[in-house]
């Protein structure tokens, strides 16, 4: 059935949540289902360390920063980390298909290349587009994940112009306990999950290990994208996670992180016959050690060194092809405590990354080598982040970034927040080396943004608005023989509010995304993105329950397909989860995605998943 648009929905989403977040406002006890809290607020704050490379509380964190906690997982049963990511302010996702197959994760209205991807500090983001594939990495390896939103590029280099996403994976805690599950559902969806954990005479350990397949559904359109293979298409995973440390005492600790997670994806190649089966394997890999040394009262060095891989093996298709993506990394951190209440951080790294592929390449090997400063601060009501970083590429150059935060207190409840910093987005190796197109004179994409933001938080209770501006030139695109060459602008402005509260056995949260996200050189709005998105949760505990209905909803977008412009109507999409304790130790976990069954595009011609329900029966020895 062709697709209809629905963008009155979308528009609908505007005053919805804005409502739920002047509610937000004026509720008391809040404990926010995504854990955006200050140190103020709850003794049991969460700690984060991606929005300036040291641990402070998260409502310390000037860059715009959510976390999504472990208990945040288990309470949503998500079936894969898009739909967890898809929660926070300022991101969207335009998705080809189902669960495993590609997709775009667009933060601020950037593009996904624009976005750094880490995996217990090691960048996964590949080198052949700079994108990650998120889509293949299983919630069930991870323990939680840290979003900043807005450019970092002074603390993490390339690819941070639209933010950082960090997931870390399970680590030990306790005394030794033993999880497992079996999940069943729609579309012949399967899944199991084992593993082991625990912390005893100072070892941490745990060891994670999952399999899941599905039958899928018909990732493309016919009617849309014609001559493509009506079949289901499907998606299995198999994935394994283990971390091992040591602590010698309370200043002198050493470990190692290891994760990988291979997925097979059936698709539909507009390229072939329409009986073609087309099939691709997609595996990542990451093994990362580091030595954490409090040698002085004053100075803490960490010693990091780490190894990724992502290879990408379509061997079933009309023209087959691989292409394999490694790097190896050392850095070296430095946190000297100078003051109360202020750090500074010196840091150098290496980075040595290679590309293998059956293209041949003119160049398959570059290195990065950087150094860094940064501060974090307080002084009474003034709070001061600032922080320079320059990086010496192989390939073409020196590319210096700087980042400068300040917060100011206005009282115990209300604080001000305005940032400024600069960014870049260095050339793939497609971009720079490919045979056909690629152009090694290329610059980076460079990029500058600026912020503004407004806290309140009394006792529990906490809302958000920040008002963000980017400029993006440089970017890279073709000339008329389709080579590659720094033709484009883009900027991005717009809002984002959050709110969230607690009462009684009840949670609620609102986050709101306003934006125009232009082309700069037309006017007209980048592709996929939608000028306003929303999500709406609701949550309640009573007796052995736990229950929690998710409302997502979306403007329409603009996608592009042979030259043709299209519209993609704007939609809401409702997932409910509920999970019955009913024994010690013992859990049954319904989940239904898409209740109302919508039929909605966030790219032109690919399909989204209709109403699917799952059971999942968990054991955890905590």
């Amino acid at each position: 059935m062709p697709y209809k648009p629905q963008s009155p929905v979308g528009l609908r989403a505007v005053a919805v949540a804005a409502r739920l977040a002047l509610v937000a406002a004026g509720a008391s006890s809040l404990t926010p289902a995504f854990a955006q809290t200050s140190a103020a607020e709850t003794p049991l704050a969460p700690v984060v360390v991606t929005a300036s490379r040291t641990a402070q509380a998260l409502g310390d964190a000037l860059p715009a920063t959510s976390v999504i906690t472990r208990e945040d997982i288990d309470r949503s049963q998500a079936g894969n980390v898009l739909d967890l990511l898809q929660r926070v302010p300022g991101i969207e996702l335009a998705q080809l298909g189902g669960v495993g197959h590609q997709s775009s994760l667009l933060l601020r209205g950037t593009e996904s290349r624009h976005t750094l991807v880490l995996i217990d500090g090691v960048p996964v983001n590949n080198l052949n587009f700079s994108t990650a594939s998120l889509d293949q990495i299983p919630v069930e390896q991870i323990d939680h994940i840290e979003i900043v939103r807005g450019n970092v590029s002074a603390l993490y280099g390339a690819q941070a112009v639209g933010g950082v996403i960090q997931i870390f994976t399970r680590r030990g805690d306790g005394p030794t306990a033993l999880e497992a599950s079996i999940m069943a559902g729609s579309r012949a969806t399967r899944e199991a999950r084992a593993g082991l954990d625990g912390a005893q005479g100072g070892w941490r350990y745990a060891v994670q290990a999952a399999r899941s397949t599905t039958d899928g559904f018909n990732a493309i359109k016919q009617a849309e994208r014609p001559g493509t293979n009506p079949d289901l298409d499907g998606y299995e995973n198999t994935s394994g996670s283990a971390q091992l440390s040591y602590a010698f005492n309370a200043d002198h600790e050493a470990g190692v992180r290891w994760l990988r997670t291979r997925g097979v994806v059936d698709y539909d190649s507009e390229f072939g016959p329409a009986t073609q089966a087309d099939e691709s394997v997609q595996t990542i890999e990451t093994l990362a050690a580091y030595s954490r040394n409090r040698f002085t009262p004053v100075w803490t060095s960490t010693l990091n060194v780490a190894n990724t891989r992502d290879k990408l093996d379509a061997a079933i298709t009309a023209y087959p092809y691989y292409v394999t993506s490694k790097g190896t990394q050392a850095s070296w951190q430095n946190d000297l405590a100078v003051a109360p209440d202020w750090t500074v951080t010196l840091a150098a790294e290496h980075l040595r990354q290679t590309i293998d592929s059956d293209t041949t390449y003119t160049t398959t090997e570059r290195t990065v080598d950087t150094v860094r400063a940064g501060t974090v601060g307080r002084i009474g009501a003034h709070q001061v982040q600032i922080n320079l970083r320059n990086d010496d590429y192989s390939d073409f150059g020196k590319h210096g970034t700087w980042y400068a935060g300040y917060g100011y207190a206005l009282d115990t409840h209300w604080k001000l927040t305005a940032t400024a910093s600069t960014a870049f987005n260095a050339p793939t190796f497609n971009d720079l080396f490919y045979p056909w197109g690629g152009n090694p004179a290329l610059k980076p994409e460079l990029s500058r943004a600026k912020e503004l933001g407004v806290q309140y938080a009394q006792g529990a209770t906490l809302v958000r608005a920040i008002a963000f501006s980017t400029r993006i030139h440089d970017l890279i695109g073709y000339d008329s023989s389709f080579n590659r060459v720094n033709i484009g602008r883009a900027k991005v402005d717009g809002l984002e509010v959050s709110a969230s509260t607690t009462l009684a056995d009840w949670r609620a949260q609102a986050a709101l995304t306003v934006q125009s996200p232009k082309d700069d050189s037309t006017g007209e709005r980048l592709i996929r993105r939608a000028r306003q998105y929303a999500d709406l949760s609701l949550a309640h505990d009573f007796a052995a329950w736990e229950v929690e209905g998710i409302w997502h909803l979306s403007g329409d977008r603009i996608d592009s397909a042979s030259g043709v412009r299209h519209t993609l109507g704007g939609y809401g999409r409702v997932d409910l989860a509920a999970r019955w304790h009913f024994a010690a130790h013992w859990s049954l976990g319904l989940r239904v995605d898409n209740l109302l069954d919508q039929d909605y595009e966030t790219a032109y011609g690919y399909a989204t998943g209709g109403r699917a329900a799952y059971a999942t029966l968990s054991y955890s020895g905590r």
